[in-house]
């Protein structure tokens, strides 16, 4: 029952370590229309849209520029896509307010 106890504890461990991914993005331009964000961006050298809802709190249309991202695992976040969230350059996530939540979409 111990070694069960132990199993169960380094599962639930391991469960709660998901990698979330952290990288930088560039905004390069976007726009706001009919309700959505969209924004065309860098990821890690690879050209990626950011899209969020106009409504939610955590949608913002953000300045050309350079950001941290964290890339949710899977099944976190609003949306139904590949969830990331955007904080200040220089930022860390662990302590700092994010600047909104995104999908990550290929461009």
């Amino acid at each position: 029952m111990k070694n069960f106890a132990i199993l169960l504890a380094l599962f639930l461990l391991a469960g709660f370590s998901v990698a979330q991914e952290k990288g930088t993005v560039t905004i390069e331009k976007g726009i706001s229309s009919n309700g959505a964000v969209a924004m065309n961006a860098v990821v890690n050298g690879q050209k990626k849209q950011l899209q969020c809802n106009e409504g939610s709190s955590d949608c913002k249309l953000l300045k050309a520029g350079d950001y941290v991202i964290m890339i949710l695992p899977p099944n976190h976040g609003m949306y139904d896509c590949k969830n990331v969230d955007i904080y200040a350059n220089g930022a860390d996530p662990s302590k700092d307010d994010k600047l909104g939540e995104y999908c990550l979409n290929e461009r």
